[in-house]
């Protein structure tokens, strides 16, 4: 299958700004320094200097859009679609190019991947994250491989939290609304010294359709630590967990799902005398999810009921470096196991692993006062895949003081998921068993890959209240993993499957513009 598509994408206006540094001016505007992002290239960079086009949602922009779901924050992202599979399951999709799971976009918080290795997608509703502990939003418009591995396949999402020291003293909030809306948020911070803590308990209870066969109930949990041990050394801990129960009713099925998720997070990093900073970062992650499905046929019905559970060890050294003034870089190389097993979902009763092993670096070379290179690749080992380089070239040329045209060129890849790769749900139904999902015998699902061509123009004026971003792409994609209908021996219905055999080419331009001023604050 072959599919070409033309779109002119969104073009958000937006009247809040996102400052790194912000000083009121006699006028009451925002007089802006430029922001300064890290997601784009492991870099702390000007975002007029970054190889990829970037949009920021910072914590004033957060406050005001009036979000109660993280996920409708993305709504203000040129190129992004929000959606609902079910009352309490949001999508989010860049391009256009997902499902209901969201395979193609790699979710950060603080560094951490949340993505689901047996279906992909972080099941945004059971996050351990509350807003109001979040500082900013990073996304990468387009693909960054080069950085973050295969998952990055069209983009990159990094929600970075609060330092523990901006929520010192005790917080309270509770919202009541339409559809038996109920949400208390309680926090609290404190310093002692050169040791900073937070600790924030999140309690929801919502009926979606204000029907008996739609509610959700969660708690949320989250810890964080953050210790000065010298000038040069800083210590962080985080942990959270998630308590999700909830019911819906879709096209006759009853679902009903319990989600237990928790995570442990430490990262220690070291900054020298010329800036160079070495950082390791240590997590571990566990979700068990149980889901109960029921469908009726008139006075028949058929149960489902399925037990999933994914752990998550991973480590990550990375080493940020100053050559001259002209040349710096990143390299740093990182270790994953996931391990997952389904009592329906696979073609095994054994627990599934999955190992991946990755080398990047990335190269930032000043060539003149208006040129600048940016060269990244990510070298990545993946018992799903054959071993892949995702490199990246960019050269990014400063027109004037405030702004810049970027070109770009790179190629990724993602790594099929344990289900594309695995898939096996039987259905009972009348004493009769039948394939739901299943791999067609002879049947080996590889990788993607994408080849994306990128020209980007970037207006950001000192002093000035707006920002001004266009981003003109080509997104060549090649083996995209499809389901599709086979008969099995013997089967009473088609079973789905999947296989790498769909291309698509992407062409379209983004725009933004946003504007602040002092009366939005």
């Amino acid at each position: 299958m072959n599919y070409r598509l033309y779109s002119l994408l969104t073009l958000p206006i937006s009247l809040l700004s996102t400052p790194v540094i912000a000083f009121e001016n006699e006028d009451g505007f925002y007089d802006e320094e430029i922001p300064i992002v890290l997601t784009s290239s492991r870099l702390k960079q000007p975002i007029t200097e970054a190889p990829t086009a970037m949009t920021i949602i910072d914590r004033n922009r957060i406050k005001h859009s009036g979000a109660r779901e993280l996920a409708e924050l993305f709504q203000m992202v040129p190129g992004m679609i929000v959606g609902f599979k079910a009352g309490d399951e949001p999508v989010v999709a860049y391009h256009g190019m997902s499902d209901q799971f969201s395979r193609r976009m790699q979710i950060l918080i603080d560094g951490r991947a949340v993505y689901l290795p047996d279906v992909g997608g972080p099941d945004w509703s059971s996050l351990p994250l509350v807003i109001d502990n979040i500082e900013r939003i990073e996304i990468t418009r387009g693909s960054n491989a080069a950085t973050y591995g295969s998952n990055s396949f069209l983009g990159v999402i990094n929600i970075i939290t609060r330092h523990s020291s901006e929520s010192v003293g005790q917080h309270l909030n509770y919202i009541s609304g339409d559809n038996a809306v109920n949400r208390i948020t309680l926090r609290h911070g404190a310093t002692f010294g050169n040791f900073d803590h937070r600790v924030t308990f999140k309690d929801e209870q919502s009926n979606y359709y204000d029907a008996p066969d739609h509610f959700l109930s969660s708690q949320i949990f989250t810890y964080r630590a953050d210790y000065q041990i010298n000038s040069q050394n800083h210590l962080t801990y985080q942990a959270g967990s998630t308590d999700k129960e909830g019911t819906d009713r879709q096209a006759g099925i009853l679902f009903s799902t319990n989600t237990k998720r928790y995570f442990h997070q430490i990262e220690w990093s070291k900054t020298d005398a010329f800036d160079n900073e070495l950082t390791l970062q240590l997590y571990y992650s566990k979700i068990d999810k149980k889901s109960f499905y029921k469908k009726y046929y008139g006075a028949l019905f058929f149960n489902e009921e399925d037990n999933v559970s994914n752990q998550r060890y991973d480590f990550e050294v990375e080493y940020t470096f100053t050559v001259n003034e002209k040349l710096r870089g990143v390299i740093g190389a990182s270790s994953r196991e996931d391990k997952l097993a389904s009592t329906i979902g696979f073609a095994t009763d054994d627990v599934i692993r999955i190992d991946t092993q990755r080398l990047f670096n990335t190269l930032e070379y000043r060539a003149s006062r208006n040129w600048l290179i940016h060269f990244g690749a990510m070298l990545e080992a993946h018992n799903s895949m054959d071993k892949k380089i995702s490199p990246r070239l960019t050269t990014n040329y400063k027109v004037t003081e405030s702004s810049t045209l970027r070109f770009g060129v790179s190629q990724a890849y993602r790594a099929p998921l344990a289900f594309e790769r695995q898939a096996e749900r039987i259905l009972t139904f009348g004493g009769n068993s039948a394939y739901l999902f299943a791999i067609e015998p002879g049947v080996t699902v590889g990788a993607e890959e994408v080849t994306t061509l990128d020209l980007g123009y970037i207006l950001k004026r000192r002093g000035y209240p707006y920002t001004l971003d266009f981003r003109l792409y080509r997104e060549e994609l090649k083996n995209l993993v499809t389901p599709y209908e086979w008969q099995p021996t013997g089967n009473i219905t088609p079973a789905i499957g999947f296989d790498n055999m769909t291309t698509a080419t992407i062409s379209g331009l983004e725009a933004s513009f946003e504007y602040a001023s002092k009366s939005f604050d």
